[in-house]
């Protein structure tokens, strides 16, 4: 492959993030315009989406053609600003007007992308965060702005106070100091990826039952992981007395999530679903052993 191919392939990728982001900006202007199928809301979503597909994309191809560069790195920032920053508090100001917010407290969604850019700017300066981020990455952020927009449209507008309020625990969660685990995948290894898969699943379930709602739980459980990794791996005995097997872990981060629902018929299913996945965990662990210059989900 000639070197020009390789060396631009995931910035030309990573431009496809940005590209993605400004359509999203545009299309939450519009969100009551209906453009084909959709209307400009449900573009504004699908948009954020495929910029999260092409943030995927631009570092494994970079790990794959060994193509690395700080262009790259400066750029995949700038991109990740805009389509997980920018473009999810276009959707959120949008709603909040449209929703019958006066102007000035819609534009406290202002500052999702403003705490955005200071949590790019310490995660480009930061050689810890490899393996773990300090601080909620900016595309779960997004994520869990569409799990908002998604619950406003099936239950109900909460007010301009509530949304103050969470606009605020997400801009504090973006620059925080507490370790919550990567979501990259290095390989596809259950056993190290566990958690992983949990999300991923989670996910799905949590879509499944609540529509696009659900995104914004299943952020609550990648919180709720990532504090349980954190005090199982570094101070669990001081803290609770023994340390928590990995079934332990996974099922009691299930359970804890599922207890809003245990009232539900599906309460038996989705604790039993808590039981069969931390079965799954305990036996791939006694089963065997144990790029991008910024790495994806930033």
């Amino acid at each position: 492959m000639p070197e020009s191919i390789k060396k631009n392939t995931p910035n030309t990728i990573t431009c496809l993030n940005l590209l993605a982001g400004c359509v999203s900006i545009f299309m939450a202007f519009n969100q009551t315009v209906v453009f084909g199928p959709f209307n400009g809301a449900v573009w504004a979503m699908i948009a954020i989406a495929a910029a999260a597909v092409f943030d995927f994309l631009d570092g494994a191809s970079a790990r794959l053609l060994h193509s690395y560069s700080s262009v790259g790195k400066d750029l995949d920032s700038l991109s990740d600003l805009v389509s997980f920053g920018v473009a999810p508090a276009m959707l959120i100001l949008n709603v909040m007007l449209l929703e019958g917010s006066h102007t000035w407290p819609a534009f406290a969604a202002l500052l999702i992308p403003v705490f955005g850019a200071i949590r790019l700017a310490k995660f480009n300066n930061d050689a810890e965060q490899t393996t773990y981020f300090k601080g909620l990455p900016i595309p779960a952020n997004a994520i869990f702005w569409i799990g908002v927009y998604g619950w406003i449209q099936s239950y109900a507008y909460p007010g301009w106070v509530v949304m103050w309020i969470l606009i605020a625990l997400m801009c504090a969660a973006m620059i925080g100091r507490f370790k919550m685990f990567s979501l990259k995948f290095s390989n596809f290894s259950l056993n190290e990826n566990f958690c992983r898969y949990v999300i991923i699943a989670a996910a799905v379930i949590f879509v499944v039952l609540y529509g696009l709602a659900g995104l914004a739980w299943t952020i609550l459980l990648y919180f709720l992981l990532s504090w349980l990794r954190r005090n199982r791996i570094w101070a669990p005995t001081a803290r609770f007395g023994k340390q928590l097997s990995n079934k332990e872990l996974i099922c009691n981060a299930i359970s804890i999530c599922s207890i809003h629902n245990n009232i539900s018929p599906l309460a038996p299913a989705q604790n039993g679903l808590a039981h069969m996945v931390a079965d799954a965990q305990y036996a791939s662990f006694h089963a065997g052993p144990r790029g991008r210059n910024a790495s994806p989900g930033q």
